[in-house]
């Protein structure tokens, strides 16, 4: 029996020519689409029945089976991929999913293909049903419009805030508590840079104590509907105090911000996944940091009456 497992690339890379390349343990092949790279591929023999594919009969009432994936190979594939990508990013490829490759299972007899409950697998995310979800009412897109002159105050820390949304969609968390961090330098470091001096400012800061001290009773549905990310905010943060979490929070920013080898424990830019919780918590800070300032630009007299015009305008017709 093989497994192969298979990582999509991203890039423009235009290769001269395509082999199959065989390393200490793997077989690695590159496959193109249009001339350019699209996949790299990693097989492997896996002659132990144990490590292969299983299905089981559930017992849970409308579950019609339990699959066990088998890829026992796939945290030292995954760990060479890390070096790969870096080296062939030299040469025009931005990344490589290293995280959710298609595995196949490959039979070489009868027996095996006797044997073998499932033959393929991949997994992917698909965008929510558009009907499911709440309506956003039309005033606040006309007044995010309307107030966009005034509110210009605050398009900088407002960007970082947007950011950070994008860096969390796309599991970027190192760059997330970058940009959160921002939210709170911008809003109340009051020019400080300097880790003793910014915490001092952050602490002595009411609407930013206020905005932690909410944000570590209640750190939103990104933190409590995943069971994985909530018992990982129990045990770091569930005792804090808005003081602890602020010490924490500007030491975290600090080791973040640099990086040494000869450090042990140093943070690895393709371990994002490891500061998952510190970035959704420190979204919920800084989301109650900038919805209070986007508010007073929202629910401006001006911006409300200037709507208010513009509905009864449409509501009497053309003149």
């Amino acid at each position: 029996m093989k497994c192969k497992h298979r990582f999509k690339i991203y890039g423009r890379v235009r290769p001269q020519a395509l082999l199959p390349i065989q390393s200490r343990f793997y077989l690695w092949e590159f496959e193109a689409h249009d001339g350019l790279l699209t996949h790299l591929t990693a097989t492997v023999n896996i002659p132990n029945r144990d490590d292969w594919p299983m299905t089981t009969m559930s017992p849970k009432p409308g579950v019609a089976a339990l699959v066990n994936l088998k890829a026992p190979h796939l945290p030292f594939i995954q760990f060479e991929l890390y070096t790969i990508q870096g080296l062939l990013s030299l040469f025009g490829v931005r990344s490589i999913d290293v995280q959710k490759p298609e595995l196949e299972w490959i039979a070489e007899n009868e027996e095996e293909r006797a044997a073998l409950h499932i033959h393929s697998f991949k997994s992917g995310y698909t965008e929510p049903d558009p009907r499911s979800m709440p309506l956003l009412p039309f005033d606040l897109l006309a007044r995010s419009v309307l107030a966009a002159e005034k509110a210009h105050e605050i398009e900088i820390p407002l960007n970082f805030f947007r950011r950070s949304l994008v860096d969390i969609f796309e599991k970027q968390y190192i760059e997330a508590i970058y940009d959160l961090y921002f939210v709170l330098e911008t809003a109340f470091g009051n020019g400080q840079t300097k880790k003793g001096a910014i915490l001092n400012e952050f602490k002595t800061s009411p609407g930013l104590r206020e905005a932690v001290d909410r944000a570590l009773r209640d750190p939103g549905p990104a933190v409590v509907h995943e069971q994985r990310v909530r018992h990982d905010y129990e045990l770091k943060y569930r005792c804090k105090s808005p003081d602890d979490y602020l010490r924490h929070i500007v030491e975290l920013r600090g080791f973040l911000h640099h990086h040494t080898q000869r450090r042990k424990g140093i943070w690895h830019p393709e371990r994002q996944e490891k500061y998952e919780t510190e970035a959704l918590v420190l979204q919920a800070v800084a989301f109650n940091v900038i919805f209070p300032l986007a508010l007073k630009y929202l629910d401006d007299q001006e911006v409300v009456a200037l709507y208010h015009q513009n509905i009864d305008r449409f509501q009497s017709g053309p003149s």
